[in-house]
């Protein structure tokens, strides 16, 4: 009996503890949402809050009151972008709140779940301001897609300063004091054959070779911009503030989050030629670059070719690529307005994002459909005329485009939004048949194991480092339109054939071939692989 009483006390425990158990992760699950959903219904109205300094305006703007809670966010946040979404009261707003929250809590908690293993290092106050950052940008996709009529395009901002990041404050103020003097310093061109050219540089890694690239384009009626993140390693940023200070007309900004399979470049160029919008530096070209990049002309050179290029009227370089060896037109809007991916300006230490999925269901706009029907060389790697750069940073359409592609989950954005917001000025041809840039995509070739014999070469999406010397078995590819060639078998369709390349002689050629096609840059070049440094030692030699 009394056994009995020990195995029915052993069960009522384990019954206790397991409900306990139960409970503890219930009211977690529970927690953990209202993290997402930490605001009730209450009475609607406008609160004047500071969302960020302007010295065109008194710096307050009107936030609804469900959105009191996360103006701490919208203050810090270099990423989200409400205010052109706020400047009417919004109809029906405790209806637009809840319908927001029952689409947008159930896929962050969702999507947040999976990230367990890399937010757990954030501390629990830095957390919730991650996942209030994701619940505006959440919000600012909602109100994109579902309730355009209440966003104001040409109220849209690229450069703005989050309200307490004086670290990019004083990035940008020290840029401006360094090149103020020179902001009104142009030359003659009557009397000097010259344009003044922006060069805007987003690097990460390799200052060595972007050493050699600010040496190689550098002129004195220049402007050149070195971009580093945010979370960019210290070590990189003292050899990034080495190579500005050696010259008097390069700057170095450093804001912003990029993240991999976004459109953050295009965002922190657009960013770029905002600011220099707002301090009146003219210029005749904007040059978008990479850090690996490499120029097939000496700086004299290029300088020649675009005031020739300025005289003729040709206003952008970019050049139409193909997709999977073949010719692109068809609409492919589906990448900037389905597929989303959030990215965090707040988090400290490793860099977070939450990969959405698919999760908007309405009905892509026809004009974005018409638009995106191209694909050309990165926008994030072409030149573009002062008078194109003014038309993006003020039709709304445009913008609205790169407000949809900021959240977009694609490798390949910058490919599609460029040249469609070209094409929305008109200049469509212009773009696809100026090239920018030369590169080539590669994979190893395949064969049997232990196997001696001639392989073939199969595609690869990663961009190839150009080297003089490559193994026998290297295989390139080129996605350039102009590599595009029909061939029609006796007993089948029409098709296309990829362009594959070998040897370094055949790299070699195609690169001499597209300086003389008028290409002015080519990528991608490492300091660290000798081949690669021999393969700039030729161009300098032979090209320049």
């Amino acid at each position: 009996m009394a056994k009995h009483h020990i195995r029915l006390l052993w069960t009522l425990l384990f019954v206790v503890l397991f409900l306990i158990h139960t409970t503890s992760i219930q009211f977690r699950r529970v927690q953990e949402a209202t993290d997402f959903d930490r605001l009730q219904e209450h009475p609607y109205h406008f609160v004047p809050t500071e969302l960020q300094r302007s010295s065109s305006s008194d710096g307050h703007l009107s936030l609804p009151s469900v959105l009191v809670p996360y103006a701490d966010v919208l203050r810090r946040s270099d990423i989200v972008q409400l205010q052109h979404c706020l400047q009417t009261p919004w109809p029906q707003p405790v209806s637009l709140w809840k319908n927001f929250k029952e689409w947008a809590v159930p896929i962050l908690r969702d999507k947040w779940d999976d990230k367990k293993e890399v937010h757990m290092s954030i501390n629990t106050t830095a957390k919730q301001l991650v996942k209030d950052e994701f619940t505006m940008q959440m919000l600012e996709i909602y109100l994109a897609t579902y309730h355009t009529n209440l966003c104001n395009y040409s109220e849209y901002q690229f450069h703005r300063f989050p309200f307490n990041d004086d670290k990019k404050r004083h990035s940008f103020e020290t840029a401006l004091q360094k090149i103020r003097p020179r902001s009104k310093t142009f030359l003659s061109l009557q009397d000097n054959p010259s344009v003044r050219i922006v060069f805007s540089i987003v690097a990460y890694q390799d200052a060595e070779h972007l050493q050699r690239l600010v040496q190689t384009i550098w002129m004195p009626q220049h402007l050149i911009v070195l971009h580093i993140e945010e979370h960019t390693p210290l070590q990189f940023q003292e050899a990034v503030h080495g190579i500005a200070d050696r010259y008097s007309n390069v700057i170095v900004l450093q804001f912003g989050t990029i993240v991999y399979e976004t459109d953050s470049v295009s965002q922190v160029n657009l960013e770029i030629f905002e600011w220099l919008n707002t301090i009146d530096w003219e210029f005749d070209y904007a040059v978008t670059l990479g850090g690996a990049t490499f120029p097939l002309w000496n700086a004299t050179a290029l300088n020649q070719y675009l005031y020739n290029a300025k005289l003729h009227g040709q206003q952008v370089w970019l050049g139409e690529l193909l997709h999977n060896s073949q010719r692109v037109h068809h609409p492919q809007a589906t990448l900037v307005w389905n597929r989303k991916r959030l990215y965090t300006s707040i988090a400290e230490g490793e860099k977070l994002s939450l990969r959405l999925g698919n999760i908007v269901s309405t009905l892509i706009p026809q004009w974005l459909n018409q638009a995106m029907h191209y694909k050309s060389t990165s926008g994030n790697q072409g030149i573009y005329s002062f008078e194109i750069v003014k038309r993006l940073l003020k039709q709304p359409q445009i913008k609205q485009l790169f407000a949809l592609a900021k959240y977009g989950c694609c490798c390949c954005l910058e490919e599609r939004t460029w040249i469609a917001a070209i094409g929305m000025m008109g200049l469509l041809e212009q773009a696809k048949e100026n090239y920018s840039m030369f590169q080539l995509w590669g994979a190893p070739a395949v064969s049997a194991a232990g196997s001696t014999e001639s392989v073939p070469c199969h595609g690869g999406m990663k961009n190839s480092v150009l080297e003089i010397n490559t193994h026998p078995h290297s295989c390139y590819r080129s996605e350039h339109a102009y590599d595009w060639v029909e061939d029609r078998p006796e007993d089948g369709p029409m098709r296309s054939k990829a362009t594959f390349m070998m040897n370094a002689t055949e790299v070699w050629e195609r690169l001499v071939e597209a300086k003389s096609r008028g290409t002015l840059f080519a990528r991608k070049f490492h300091s660290s692989n000798e081949q690669s440094v021999l393969m700039i030692q030729k161009v300098v030699q032979e090209l320049h």
